[in-house]
């Protein structure tokens, strides 16, 4: 595939070039220790059955760069660490790990910034799906909320099928005599995850109506890209980049 949007790591400024590479470190080491750990539960008895969980957390690290790869365009690098970073605490710690079943309160933590960061992701998408600069500010609070919750209902589907198709217990251990989890997690994980998004809602609200800003234009500046800015993956079109030197060429004559 020709890569049109891709911008060589010679050409990414300094700050561009640590954050990539910080973030393949942080992406290779989630991938190792989950084969590593995948390999441990193989040879060793493991009652919760944690190496499906840890073979899909592999796979799952590497998704930022598969993605780069087959649609030829670079992930925007705090994109890219909110992913690996979440696999690392949700995945990693929590299901490998079994944190979940050890600290009652880590599932209800890692849903409420789930909730948190995908909402903050919400700008990311909408900067891609139109001219975030024309949006009303009440249409992108609402979208980033809207956001959030539809990705928590794909996670949630998720559980149940990895549930249901593989013999985990995503969503919780199974009722003896019943063959099937309480609801009461699943619909926790939902309300925790929408707490997230509303504290993420009423942050960028108040920043973008009021004179505290709260991080909303670090978080704008990181994720809308810009036009003809080489680092946010934008470049024009070979229709544009024409025309501005037929423009350049007609001015020199």
């Amino acid at each position: 595939m020709k890569r049109k949007n891709w911008v060589k790591f010679k050409d990414l400024n300094k700050r561009e070039k640590i954050f990539r590479v910080t973030n393949f470190i942080v992406m290779l080491l989630l991938f190792v220790a989950c084969v590593a750990m995948s390999i441990y539960y193989k040879f060793v008895y493991d009652p919760n059955d944690r190496i499906i969980p840890a073979v899909c957390i592999a796979i799952l690290s590497l998704l930022p760069v598969l993605f780069e790869l087959i649609f030829g365009r670079r992930i925007n690098n705090v994109v890219f660490l909110i992913i690996e970073l979440y696999l690392i605490f949700a995945g990693l710690i929590g299901s490998v790990l079994n944190v979940y079943y050890v600290v009652n309160w880590y599932d209800i933590i890692i849903h409420i910034l789930m909730g948190y960061f995908v909402a903050i992701l919400g700008i990311f998408v909408a900067g891609k799906i139109g001219n975030y600069s024309k949006y009303n500010v009440l249409f992108v609070a609402v979208f980033c909320l809207c956001f959030s919750l539809a990705v928590e209902v794909l996670w949630e589907i998720f559980e149940w099928g990895a549930d249901n198709l593989f013999n985990q217990t995503m969503q919780g251990e199974k009722i003896e005599g019943y063959g099937q989890p309480l609801i009461f997690d699943t619909m926790l994980d939902m309300v925790c995850n929408t707490v997230g998004a509303l504290i993420f809602f009423a942050q960028y609200l108040i920043g973008k109506l009021s004179k505290f800003k709260f991080g909303i234009n670090f978080i704008e500046n990181n994720l809308i890209a810009k036009p003809n800015d080489v680092n946010d993956n934008k470049i024009e079109s070979d229709y544009k980049v024409e025309n501005i030197e037929k423009k350049r060429r007609h001015k020199r004559k």
